[in-house]
């Protein structure tokens, strides 16, 4: 999964997400129909590190899509992050993504 490069306080982007088992030659696709989907971005490790919830809207669109409609929350920051998605079935199966580089570059200031 790559991530496409945001901007700074950017929102409304519509971004799609694929979901693949890990490690299969070729890629096969890992099923996510009816799972909760939520996510985390977080800066690298270091006496910065933090941490946050996704807070745009993430919503299966397809067997193995999802999509993440961007928030400011999540833009408002520019700088180097890693990405993180989770799929939570009833019955208590959980997927996860492999954490992805997220780079947020910087916006002039606009009034």
């Amino acid at each position: 999964m790559a991530l496409p490069e945001l901007v700074q306080n950017e929102k409304g982007r519509v971004i799609t997400i694929s979901w693949y088992k890990d490690h299969t030659q070729p890629p096969e696709s890992e099923t996510i129909t009816g799972a909760t989907i939520t996510g985390k971005i977080e800066t690298g490790p270091g006496p910065e590190f933090s941490s946050r919830l996704i807070s745009g809207a993430l919503v299966v669109s397809a067997t193995n899509q999802h999509t993440w409609t961007l928030h400011y929350d999540d833009t408002y920051v520019d700088g180097d992050f890693l990405a993180q998605f989770r799929a939570v079935f009833s019955g208590g199966k959980e997927l996860f993504t492999i954490p992805t580089p997220l780079k947020v570059i910087r916006s002039v200031e606009w009034p």
